[in-house]
């Protein structure tokens, strides 16, 4: 089976997401739309050195995702070359900030994992007009994966769950090379953590195959 593509039209999708998450009485304003397109086109302006991850990209390969916001893989050295974006909390491996009325989640590319994905697992897609740098397939399950041990120890169940969902998504609609996957994350997993992420994979291919 093939990856699949699918039309993904970024401010469309960012759109409606907020419009869901506002009460009735509010009203988007008319300069989201703007501060959005304005920020796809610096993105592809390659001045920006940028891997597009998380909902978004999650969308080429798979329908039915909804998100608020924009993730990316990016380097420290690159924030400055946002004009306006302002980082509201963050750790060593992750960044939240606003630009405008738009949110952008940074997974920073000094983590060795993050910035082999960004290396290794990125590609040339169209957004609706817009042409992005984007995580693979095997790219975008080798991250879930990678998230999901942190996500339990946390006690973020419900978040755990929609990343296994964007797991099974990903795995029924895309040849993903999971040896390749699991290789990888061996060098970033601790071995326990390795083998409960690989059983998450037998299970969701067990469920597919339940009925069959």
């Amino acid at each position: 089976m093939s990856s699949m593509s699918h039309v993904v039209d970024i401010p469309e999708i960012l759109t409606h997401a907020r419009a869901l998450s506002w009460r009735e009485d509010d009203m988007i304003p008319s300069s989201f739309l703007q501060e959005v397109e304005a920020f796809l086109s610096l993105l592809e302006g390659k001045e920006v050195d940028y891997l597009l991850v998380g909902g978004l990209a999650l969308l080429q390969y798979t329908a039915g995702r909804n998100t608020e916001d924009i993730d990316l893989i990016l380097a420290k050295s690159q924030i400055a070359k946002i004009p306006g974006y302002q980082v509201t909390d963050g750790n060593e491996m992750f960044a939240t900030g606003k630009l405008g009325q738009l949110r952008i989640d940074i997974l920073r590319a000094e983590q060795p994992l993050f910035a082999h994905i960004q290396a290794e697992e990125s590609c040339q897609r169209d957004f609706a007009g817009h042409r992005l740098r984007c995580a693979t397939p095997d790219g975008l399950v080798a991250l879930k994966l990678f998230a999901l041990p942190s996500l339990y120890r946390q006690g973020q169940i419900t978040r755990a769950a929609i990343y296994e969902s964007d797991l099974a998504a990903l795995l029924y609609s895309n040849e993903i090379d999971l040896p390749k996957v699991l290789s990888l994350l061996s060098n970033h997993l601790s071995s326990s953590d390795l083998k409960e992420v690989t059983q998450i994979t037998v299970e969701i291919e067990e469920r597919r195959n339940r009925f069959q």
